[in-house]
């Protein structure tokens, strides 16, 4: 289960995301 968690999480784009990763989103809300 972890190692769909973090693919999911880190590697798989995200419709809803503008097709970034969770991390990707979450990471640039840390920077903006």
């Amino acid at each position: 289960i972890a190692d769909w968690i973090a693919f999911y999480n880190q590697q798989r784009p995200h419709q809803a995301l503008k097709m970034m990763t969770p991390d990707a989103a979450y990471a640039a809300t840390l920077t903006a």
